[in-house]
């Protein structure tokens, strides 16, 4: 019997799941895409915010795993999701 409670429980619970489909713009998002570079004036300030440290060399001439990391972590798509619910917080 307990058993059969938390079945129920988990179907419950993922039933509430709601999907909003998006249009995708594929000619927008390869410009997107062609447009990143290592000289992003944003992805400087998102490395020195999370390094704690100053890069006074920019674009930086030698990019270490740490670096290269943060990199990838800034132009991740998701992080681009992250940001737009951030800016259309009904608090700000």
């Amino acid at each position: 019997m307990r058993r059969w409670g938390i079945i129920i429980g988990i179907v419950a619970l993922t039933g509430c799941v709601h999907y909003r489909p998006q249009p995708l713009d594929a000619e927008k998002r390869a410009e997107d895409f062609n447009h990143r570079s290592l000289a992003d004036e944003g992805l400087r300030a998102f490395i020195q915010t999370n390094l704690s440290a100053a890069l006074p060399d920019w674009p930086r001439a030698a990019w270490n795993l740490e670096t290269c990391t943060l990199a990838a972590f800034y132009f991740h798509p998701d992080l681009d999701v992250a940001r737009a619910r951030r800016w259309r917080s009904p608090s700000r």
